[in-house]
């Protein structure tokens, strides 16, 4: 088999990885269909909202929106995009201050990147995690992740 089979191979693998931590509307009639993309749309309009927000400064909104956000992709059975918005939320609550809430968002986070396999967002929830070490004064335990 070449390399760029491998790599092909490799990129599927992949996306049905990750299809497999993210949920996909169930076909049906037109109006059941309209009613899941709009339902769909929400949590996505609330990640623009938490950015925005955060992006202002405005890290009380951030957490509202981000944490509406996550609450909506968990109900929905969307773990990927959930463990996608938890950072993002820890990262309002570690500007708002709000360290312990910071921590529980960016564990649950790091374990549905987990339950997943996402590495990226694994990653990406690690970073949050050591920031919020360091700027509790527990710069030795953020260099351990």
């Amino acid at each position: 088999m070449s390399l760029r089979s491998l790599f092909l191979l490799a990129l599927v693998c992949l996306s049905v990885g990750e299809a497999a931590c993210s949920t996909s509307p169930i076909r049906g009639d037109a109006k059941a269909s309209a009613v899941m993309d709009s339902a769909a749309l929400r949590p996505e309009k609330l990640m623009e909202q938490g950015s925005t927000a955060f992006k202002k400064g405005d890290f009380a909104a951030a957490v509202s929106n981000w944490s509406e956000a996550a609450g909506l992709f968990e109900k929905g059975g969307n773990t990927g995009r959930c463990a996608e918005a938890l950072p993002k939320l820890s990262q309002a609550h570690q500007e708002s201050g709000q360290h312990q809430d910071a921590l529980k968002a960016v564990e649950k986070a790091l374990s549905l990147a987990h339950q997943c396999k996402d590495e990226r967002r694994r990653a990406e929830a690690l970073g949050v995690l050591g920031s919020i070490q360091i700027s509790l004064g527990e710069s030795e335990r953020a260099q351990q992740n």
